[in-house]
């Protein structure tokens, strides 16, 4: 007799193939995507900013969630030489990707 297996999560199996998809990048891209979710986390009212610190390595996003007040902080690394307008689209472009993920 066969057992019935539930489908998967939709949300839990996309946070798990993102989540894949990162950790093969190389690590200069890995700090680049943790930046963007980031980015996306505080556009989408998830993580709210509470400092920024101004480092050598770039710039630190202190942020607390929003849902359990637990800080963190999002890095942006000091070589990524986009323009404020390229990031805003950047931002923008993981957005739309996200929320094509997350449909069921």
């Amino acid at each position: 007799m066969d057992i019935p297996v539930p489908p998967p999560d939709p949300s839990k199996l996309a946070a798990s193939l993102l989540a894949a998809d990162l950790a093969a990048q190389p690590a200069d891209m890995q700090a680049t995507l943790r930046y963007l979710y980031g980015r996306v986390a505080i556009d989408w009212g998830l993580l709210e900013i509470i400092g920024v610190e101004t480092r050598p390595e770039g710039d630190r996003l202190v942020c607390r969630s929003v849902e359990d007040g637990a800080l963190r902080s999002v890095d942006r690394p000091r070589e990524l030489a986009w323009t404020m307008q390229e990031e805003d689209q950047f931002v923008t472009e993981l957005k739309a990707i996200l929320n094509q993920v997350a449909r069921p």
